[in-house]
């Protein structure tokens, strides 16, 4: 049993790495990996190597920024007509 009164389970806990870090860029704009690994305490190399993975898979884009990268979501909303 636990100690305290209400434990609610935390609804991002159980998401996949990839999903918790495409959500958090998605709700907060464009980010540097630094700043991805510190928000979701996860090693710097960890969150680099989830974010070139969805820069391949065509989910993020990878821009310069300076001397380093920054990172948005690609939006594909309106890229295919769609069919009637």
């Amino acid at each position: 049993m636990h100690d305290c009164a209400v434990c609610l389970p935390d609804p991002d806990a159980s998401l996949q790495l990839e999903e918790r870090l495409l959500r958090w860029i998605a709700r907060e704009g464009r980010q540097e990996a630094r700043r991805v690994a510190e928000e979701l305490d996860v090693p710097l190399r960890s969150a680099q190597a989830v974010l070139q993975a969805l820069v391949e898979d065509g989910a993020l884009v990878r821009e310069r920024a300076g001397r380093s990268f920054s990172y948005r979501v690609e939006d594909t909303t309106f890229q295919e007509p769609t069919s009637a």
